[in-house]
């Protein structure tokens, strides 16, 4: 479900060729996700790892706050089972090895 939140993302960028010859790439919608790179291959690579930090911190930030109903509004393709979210809550929204989506 999150290669597929990933993927889905990820055709919606947008990239452009600044003046320096350099690549520029950001996602219209997600606040902060952007990269910028020498090629348009690099500068790909480097926008997928910012969306996947990015979608890591705002999960995190959710599960901290113990709201199962923010995490279904901010990522919608994602679900957690029952008991996955509750191990996460039992140890004070720390993702711990165990973790499932």
């Amino acid at each position: 479900m999150l290669s597929e939140f990933i993927i889905k993302k990820l055709k919606n960028a947008r990239y452009k060729i600044l003046e320096d010859g350099s690549y520029f790439g950001a996602i219209p919608g997600l606040k902060g996700v952007w990269a910028s790179a020498n090629d348009l291959e690099r500068c790909r690579e480097e926008l997928r790892d910012v969306l996947e930090d990015w979608l890591f911190l705002k999960v995190r930030k959710k599960i901290k706050n113990s709201s199962e109903e923010l995490i279904h509004q901010l990522v919608p393709e994602v679900f957690f089972d029952e008991v996955s979210f509750a191990f996460a809550l039992a140890h004070n929204g720390r993702l711990e090895s165990g973790f499932v989506f």
